[in-house]
């Protein structure tokens, strides 16, 4: 029963890595992307605005889809364990 615990612990752990690495993929882009808006505005560039405001929508697309992969292998995890 030792190894079985310590193998949930280290899926446990690798699903918690993933998550941080998720949060800070997208934190990066949207400061990146908000950057590139204030660019866009400032030169008055409809292009650029209207690209780094698509860039920010599909950045919070992806996280939300990766969270939510995320936590429902979690809660598999969790269903397994129980």
């Amino acid at each position: 029963m030792g190894t079985g615990r310590k193998r949930m612990r280290l899926i446990r752990e690798r699903l918690q890595l993933r998550l941080h690495w998720l949060v800070a993929g997208a934190v990066l882009a949207v400061i990146v992307l908000i950057g590139l808006l204030i660019v866009g505005v400032t030169m008055e560039s409809a292009p650029i605005t209207f690209m780094a405001g698509g860039g920010i929508a599909a950045a919070g697309l992806a996280w939300g889809i990766g969270y939510a992969t995320i936590t429902l292998q979690r809660l598999r995890l969790t269903r397994i364990v129980e």
